[in-house]
Formats: structure tokens, sequence, C-alpha cells
């Protein structure tokens, strides 16, 4: 995906200055599901906004002016994991590291425009089939890591389901999460303080120690060329997959527990799960494939075929030629080309 994936595309989306909302949200989410430590999360998506930034101050048409502005619409999208104490220093982290690069890399004094903005989805890869109902304990957890330090508090939260590990989760099972984070917003006194982190010397420590080892590691990354070079010699793959090598031992051999799973397995008769996964689960109609398939080919009947022949062709040509692939995208889509084509 990474090699295909031209950071010119997004260049596009600032052509009006005037009306631009969010040109582009950097997604660390996957590192971490990929084994990535929260040093490596914190580097590598600093180093993929960066990539993007730079090509865009590149522009010949994008004045010292507007970068500010692209900046401060810029935003992120992270993953929140068990480890509470380190996903709070994380959040902090990035915040203090953007602003720093918004200072000194792109000239940016607006402490509006450098506000590190965020959303959150939980860390779905650790929820756990066996002992399901303990999901729900981990999705709070995880939730409060990135809501409890106002200072680096996500903007936009998201929680997966107690029984995602099993299957597709019922209506009740999201209702379930949704209250998780309305009782937090409305029964708590959450919202209510300034950042109760302020002044912990604990806290300060991991979150300085966790800055120092990321902005090394962005150096690192940084030094290669960027990003895009450091994903062409597989570098952050490496690392990536070395770090997630290192957590699958960990778990295997108990050093990391992991409860329900390697450790604490004895369990009483669940009565989420009583009747069986399949009514602890959203169970699709087989026939739910057999129409999709059907309406799938009828639209493929309807459109032009040699017009969407011609936009697949041109959209391969561009990707070979390693050229912009956004107008030959928005061509296939007008020809009728499908997802899966595409």
């Amino acid at each position: 995906m990474y090699r295909t994936f031209n950071f010119k595309v997004w260049t596009l989306l600032f052509d009006n200055f005037g009306r631009f909302t969010h040109p582009i949200n950097i997604c660390s989410y996957h590192l971490q599901e990929a084994g990535a430590t929260p040093v490596q999360e914190i580097a590598y998506s600093m180093a993929n906004a960066l990539a993007v930034l730079d090509a865009v101050q590149g522009r010949s048409d994008v004045s010292d002016e507007a970068l500010p502005r692209i900046f401060g619409r810029i935003s992120f999208f992270l993953n929140a994991g068990i480890r509470f104490v380190d996903e709070v220093c994380k959040c902090r982290a990035m915040t203090e590291i953007w602003e720093h690069l918004g200072r000194t890399r792109y000239g940016i004094d607006d402490a509006k425009l450098l506000r590190f903005r965020y959303g959150v989805q939980v860390n779905s890869l650790g929820l756990t089939e066996a002992q399901p109902e303990n999901n729900v304990i981990r999705i709070v957890l995880e939730a409060l890591g990135v809501t409890l330090s106002k200072r680096a508090r996500a903007r936009a939260l998201q929680l997966p389901a107690w029984n995602e590990a099993l299957g597709l989760p019922r209506p009740w099972d999201q209702q379930w999460s949704l209250r998780i984070q309305q009782i937090l917003a409305f029964e708590t006194d959450l919202l209510e303080h300034d950042d109760i982190f302020d002044g912990s010397a604990v806290i300060e420590a991991r979150t300085q120690e966790l800055a120092e080892e990321a902005t090394a590691e962005l150096e690192k990354v940084l030094a290669m060329g960027g990003a895009v070079a450091a994903v062409d010699n597989a570098y952050m793959k490496r690392r990536l997959v070395e770090s997630n090598t290192t957590r699958v031992r960990a778990v295997e051999s108990g050093e990391q527990v992991v409860v329900g799973v390697n450790a604490y397995t004895d369990t009483e008769a669940s009565p989420l799960t009583a009747a069986g996964s399949q009514e602890s689960i959203l169970v699709v109609d087989e026939s739910a494939e057999r129409e999709q398939i059907e309406r799938l080919e009828a639209f493929r009947q309807r459109r032009n075929g040699a017009e969407a022949e011609a936009a697949l062709r041109g959209l391969r040509d561009t990707l070979t030629n390693g050229e912009n692939v956004m107008p030959a995208s928005i061509r296939a889509a007008h020809a009728g080309v499908t997802t899966g084509e595409w």
C-alpha cells in the first residue's frame, strides 16, 4: 500500500485555501496494531505528517501565509492501548512535539493552529475471545487514557464493543460502548477540572522520556530522507516487526500477562455468552451475501463497460508511471469502476 501511495495526491486538497476544512488525517492507529511501541507510534506518525507538509510546502502555488492554516487543520487518529500511564504520557508527548515542530520547522506561532488535534479508536486488537466480558474493563481503561489529561485530551473518541473478538456486535453491544462515553461525560466530574496530571513528577518524567526517545527515532527517519524513504527501504516495517515479535513472545511466555488468556483462565460460565457465541454476536443472514453479489453484477451490467475498462487501464498506467493517482481515480469513479476493481 505504502509503495503505491503518492503524497502528491493530498496536495490536490489545498487548491482553495479559503474554504478547506480538514485536509488530511494522519493515522497512527494501525501502527500500534502492527506492534509499534509508544515511541514508534509517535515518531512514525509525525514522520508521515512531515512528509505531507513538506510536499505541500514545496508547491509553487502554496504561499507562506497559507501554510500555517494548513498545519492547523491537520488532524491525527490514534490508538489507545491498555498500558494506561503510557497512553496518557504518549498523548502529552505528541502534543508537545507537534507544537515544537510547528514552531521550529514551519515558523508557526499561533497557539490555536499549533494545537494537536486527534481522535481515538481504542485498541480493538487487544480484545480477547477468551473471557470476552473482561474487554469491557479494557475498553474503559483505554478510554480514560486519552480523556483524563485535559491538555492532551482526544477531540473525538470511538469505542469497540466487548464482543468484537467473537464477531459482529449487536446494536445492544454498541449501545454499551456508547454508554461508557456518556457516563464518563455526564456522570463523572472529568470535564470540571484543569489537567489533573500537571505537576505529577511521574507523568512529567515519563512524558519527557517518550518525547526524547520519539524525537531521536524521528530524526533517524528524517536522516534517511523522511517517511517515504523509510518505507521504501523497509526501515519502519522492520522496526515494527521487531517490536511486534517481542510483544507476541512476551504474551506466549507469560511475561506479559493477559487475563483470561495466559493467566487466571479458570472462569465461571458467563451469562453474556451462556447461550453460545452465535447468540452473543450479530449473525448476518446468508442471503445478504448473495443479494449483494447480484446487485454488484447488475450494476456492472448497466454501466458502460468500455469506459470502465479504459478508466482501469488509465489507473494502471498512472501507477506504473508513478504519477498522481487522484485524477485517474476520479475518472474511474465516474465510469462506474467498483471499489474492488479500483
